[in-house]
């Protein structure tokens, strides 16, 4: 599986992927910028729906994993947890480092296609709620033109910087790639995406940002629920 070699491997993520999702890009991203030991806490939100590729690779880790998802996960060795991303049961600093690969863009948006109900938003508290359970954040979400596609947003990639301001994190890295029907995925300019549509000659997203982000320096949280509140499901 090309996802799994590129996520265990080291070879840059440029020229990969023809015709395939953007997850070929995101999932080998995050992985590879964890750079974790076994004392390191990590967090994934929005497993549920993720590539079995992706969970097997979560199961594999040097490190202690957990995951978080508004429908119940299972993947043998890991604890699991039915959360809202905008308010987590979990104590600030909880964690050291969270994942959230492709699903911020979902977060208040028609969900009946994962068997969620409900909208009204919320990217901003979501990505705070992120910042407070971990100094480390690593999220991915679709790129291109600012889009409200119902069950998920696109951003362009300002638009996306401004989230994360409003937020209260600060970006410490951000890579833009784009599907490129010759060449597959490769490194892209922020504004050379701002006019790719969804689905515009790929499967889905035309372009990706992934983003390491960190909370700015001297913010306080409050805590909103002790570090591993009853809803927690081990596993």
């Amino acid at each position: 599986m090309i996802i799994e070699r590129l996520a265990l491997g080291t070879s840059p993520l440029v020229g990969i992927g023809v015709g395939l999702t953007e997850r070929v890009i995101e999932v080998p991203w995050v992985l590879r910028s964890v750079k974790a030991d076994r004392r390191t806490r990590v967090l994934d939100l929005g497993t549920a729906y993720a590539p079995m590729t992706y969970k097997r690779l979560l199961a594999r880790q040097p490190y202690a994993v957990e995951v978080a998802d508004l429908n119940e996960t299972y993947i043998p060795g890991v604890r699991s947890h039915v959360a809202d991303m905008r308010n987590l049961p979990f104590a600030t600093g909880s964690f050291d480092v969270v994942m959230c690969i492709s699903t911020l863009e979902h977060v208040g948006m028609d969900n009946t296609n994962y068997n969620i109900s409900g909208r009204g938003l919320g990217q901003v508290d979501a990505l705070r709620e992120l910042g407070r359970v971990a100094p480390r954040v690593l999220v991915t979400v679709p790129a291109g033109s600012d889009l409200d596609l119902g069950w998920e947003l696109q951003y362009a990639p300002r638009t996306f910087r401004r989230v994360v301001d409003e937020a209260g994190l600060t970006v410490e890295r951000l890579e833009v790639f784009a599907h490129d029907r010759v060449s597959g995925w490769m490194p892209a300019e922020e504004n050379s995406v701002e006019g790719c549509s969804y689905m515009q000659g790929v499967v889905a997203a035309a372009a990706v940002i992934c983003a390491e982000l960190s909370s700015k320096p001297g913010r306080e949280f409050s805590d909103r629920a002790p570090a591993r509140a009853a809803s927690s499901t081990p596993r």
